[in-house]
């Protein structure tokens, strides 16, 4: 026999879009919701109460974009070989303590974010739910000479077979194969086991000129295999044309259409594009203050800061993201880190989130659709919405009860009282179970 419970008194904010419901009631059997109403609505006899008078209630929220293992190579690579994914559930563990039910993990070793996965699914460890895309096709892997090629030296041999766990026979040797040998490969990936895709239209580096990964025609190709299998396609570019190509691609969600490299901002045929195919893209917002340090170092910063004022003033369907992941010790010596007022950037999977629902408010975005681009929106773009992103009878009963009134303020999402994860009170006390990387809060 499965648990009931019934939340009631609070407001409740179900991420539809429409009017709280002042002094709701949600009845939630097992792991799903059954109903959601007024103080009206009828409840079993024997549920455990909760008790949310004063409180609000909003759906789980979700990260359309994060690296649960993204720490510099060498050090935690070596430390922890074999035990990836640990440090996936460590990230994941902090996630859930900071009200991030679902995220999306765009871009790391496949074989042990599908282990950390299935455990954190099949109960054996807590845990934010993870979808993952493991690999970024068409690129290599973190020593390789598109993401951190300085550590090969460091680790010799062992660089070959680190960049090869992320690749998965998808990487760069991609662009060099027949469109039949490469339809073969992706073929395959798509069906090992990977929530979704993720492929290169430019090359990575924002700082540099872009170049075009793959042809037209071959990206066609990722995104029909990707929809082949029955997974959504998520591109990556970092020029205004690469939009282009993966929208013309067909791909379901354009990867950080706010980064634009050092030289060109969104035109506004491309923010127009965007607006009317309704084609969801994840954005890195981050806070006023910590642009000031990013740009320092980082000047095509200012590009974004530009792009996202576009989209956001354009009504562009945007998505809650971070590019964030836990960091060593001994990456935070890189001096960028130690000048940057670190805890508020989008960085760890306990906050990052909070400061990009704080600059989405800085930057104008309401905030209604601040809720919905980091529930709803992310669900229907990730085409998980069936279960997941809106507090609906039927769907999966992840949700937050806050002490304030997030509507009201951005920064009152901080004020987590409960954490409700497939109708469970989360127990926040005890995440992390095991601190590999992360410090104590």
């Amino acid at each position: 026999m499965t648990e009931s419970i019934v939340i009631s008194g609070g407001t409740i904010i179900d991420g539809r879009g429409g009017a709280p419901i002042k002094d709701g009631v949600i009845v939630i059997d097992g792991k799903r919701i059954t109903s959601v109403g007024a103080v009206s609505t009828p409840v079993p006899p024997y549920a455990t109460k909760i008790d949310a008078t004063g409180k609000f209630l909003t759906p789980g929220l979700m990260n359309s974009s994060i690296y649960l293992f993204c720490d510099r190579p060498p050090i935690a690579t070596i430390r922890y070989e074999g035990r990836y994914d640990e440090l996936i559930i460590e990230a994941a563990q902090l996630a859930l303590k900071g009200g991030v039910t679902t995220v999306f993990d765009a871009w790391g070793p496949r074989e042990y974010l599908i282990k950390a996965r299935d455990d954190i699914n099949e109960g054996r460890q807590t845990g934010a739910r993870i979808y993952c895309s493991g690999a970024i096709i068409g690129t290599g892997g973190p020593v390789s000479d598109d993401f951190y090629p300085d550590a090969r030296e460091a680790l010799f041999e062992y660089g070959n077979k680190l960049n090869a766990m992320w690749e998965q026979g998808v990487g760069r040797d991609l662009m060099s194969q027949s469109l039949d040998e490469a339809r073969a490969a992706v073929r395959r990936y798509a069906e090992s086991g990977v929530n979704f895709l993720k492929y290169a239209v430019t090359s990575i580096n924002p700082e540099k000129p872009p170049y075009i990964v793959f042809s037209p025609r071959f990206q066609r190709m990722i995104v029909d295999e990707g929809h082949r299998a029955g997974i959504p396609v998520r591109s990556f570019s970092v020029s205004v044309e690469g939009i282009h190509l993966a929208a013309d691609a067909g791909a379901d969600i354009l990867g950080h259409a706010d980064v634009t490299g050092p030289s060109q901002g969104l035109l506004p045929e491309t923010v127009d594009l965007l607006v009317r195919h309704r084609t969801p893209t994840p954005i890195l917002a981050t806070p006023e203050e910590s642009f000031v340090w990013l740009k320092k170092f980082a000047p095509w910063y200012e590009n974004i800061e530009r792009n996202h004022r576009a989209l956001l003033r354009a009504g562009a369907k945007v998505l809650l993201a971070t590019d964030g992941g836990i960091l060593s010790s001994n990456t935070k010596t890189n001096p960028v880190l130690t000048e940057v007022p670190y805890d508020r950037l989008l960085d760890d999977p306990t906050r990052g989130h909070f400061n990009w629902l704080l600059a989405a408010e800085e930057k104008g975005l309401n905030a209604m659709d601040s809720l919905i681009a980091a529930t709803r929106d992310i669900a229907r773009a990730y085409q998980i919405d069936s279960d997941l992103g809106t507090l609906e009878a039927g769907k999966i009963a992840d949700l937050l009860i806050l002490d304030k009134n997030p509507l009201d303020r951005a920064e009152n999402y901080r004020s987590i009282s409960q954490v409700i994860k497939e109708g469970r009170v989360v127990d926040r006390s005890a995440l992390p179970t095991k601190r590999l990387l992360s410090e104590s809060d």
